[in-house]
């Protein structure tokens, strides 16, 4: 049965005061695409290889640690005729492998660098498909030399039955998704920026079948948990985000989440453990859903178990929390630290 998997992200916020360098001589951020995907049916489709993004440096040495790469649209993906709008939270890179070269070592791999196994892109904001990146831009040689790290992804449409009012008629409905790509260094200095655009074409799909939906929508797609005043510590800091996810399914399910990355960390490499941080899904009126608050972990864990929906959504409020006197907390630098949540839904 269908798997539905949805990202989004979570920062925890101290006051920081961020410096930014000067640029890099001789880094160029550069990027290739097949530039086409074709949907023929609900189960949606894969373009694979679909992106190449490319780092290079010439001369005799770089170091860019917790560098970060992302991607957003830069406008509605409207249909060419004007009909339908294309959700982009339906859209999604998936990385595949590494190539390139270093004069002074390897480069590094998928698993090296942490790149999430999957990033949806979220409206028309920014979002992360490394968020950090745990693997350096590095190399040093005693003669100039060639650095070329080159980083493959599949892009993704997602199935499901919300492609029953995007697919064409007798032709395909045609869409221009025009997309940005940023090169991040540790300090959120800009190292480049890419603008292209993706042509999909959805085709006349037929009957539309039963499946399993979430949606993460507003401002909980890019949580923020704040933490300023002594009060926040001694007892406890919360923020929540109210109707802001959305289950629709056919049958019974559970819904789990994990963070991809093994703690929050900052751009300038502070870290505090996940466990600093509480979940907890409250259920609407009329929803009958079963919630488990967890703390966060890379491990999964379910935080709500329902029976079928039916054709109506079940809405939950989502709650981010610190316990009172909370010791990871204790000492910890101020500074803006963020991980990269993935929420499951699958039948029960």
């Amino acid at each position: 049965m269908n798997r539905f998997i949805y990202i989004f992200s979570l920062a925890i916020l101290f006051p920081v005061q961020f410096i930014f360098a000067q640029g890099i001589p001789g880094l160029n951020f550069t990027s290739y695409s097949n530039n086409y995907l074709g949907v023929y049916s609900y189960n949606g489709a894969v373009s694979y290889e679909a992106f190449t993004f490319r780092v290079t440096h010439s001369g005799t040495g770089i170091n860019i640690p917790n560098w970060k790469l992302s991607a957003r649209v830069t406008q509605p993906i409207v249909s060419q005729d004007g009909s339908s709008i294309f959700p982009a939270e339906m859209l999604s890179f998936q990385p595949i492998y590494t190539t390139g070269s270093n004069p002074s070592g390897s480069i590094p791999t998928v698993s090296q660098i942490g790149m999430p196994l999957s990033v949806s892109l979220n409206g028309l904001n920014e979002t992360f498909l490394i968020p950090q990146s745990q693997a350096p831009i590095n190399y040093t040689s005693q003669y100039n030399s060639f650095y070329d790290l080159n980083m493959k992804y599949n892009f993704t449409v997602a199935p499901g039955s919300y492609l029953q009012f995007l697919q064409g008629g007798y032709n395909q409905k045609r869409y221009q998704v025009s997309l940005e790509f940023r090169l991040y260094s540790n300090t959120n200095q800009i190292l480049g920026v890419i603008n292209r655009s993706y042509t999909i074409d959805v085709f006349k799909l037929g009957e539309a079948p039963n499946d399993f939906i979430i949606q993460i929508s507003g401002e909980a797609t890019n949580a923020l948990l704040e933490i300023q005043s002594p009060g926040d510590y001694a007892n406890g800091a919360h923020v929540v985000y109210p109707s802001s996810l959305s289950v629709q399914s056919n049958v019974g399910y559970q819904l789990k989440v994990r963070s991809i990355n093994p703690e929050f960390s900052s751009a300038i490499g502070n870290t505090i453990p996940l466990n600093t941080v509480t979940l907890q899904l409250i259920p609407n009126s009329g929803n009958n859903a079963t919630v488990y608050p967890i703390s966060l972990s890379s491990s999964a864990q379910t935080i709500a178990t329902g029976n079928a929906t039916g054709n109506t959504p079940a809405y939950f409020d989502i709650k981010y929390s610190t316990p009172p006197n909370n010791q990871n907390l204790i000492q910890v630098p101020s500074d803006t630290y963020g991980t990269t949540l993935e929420y499951q839904l699958t039948p029960q």
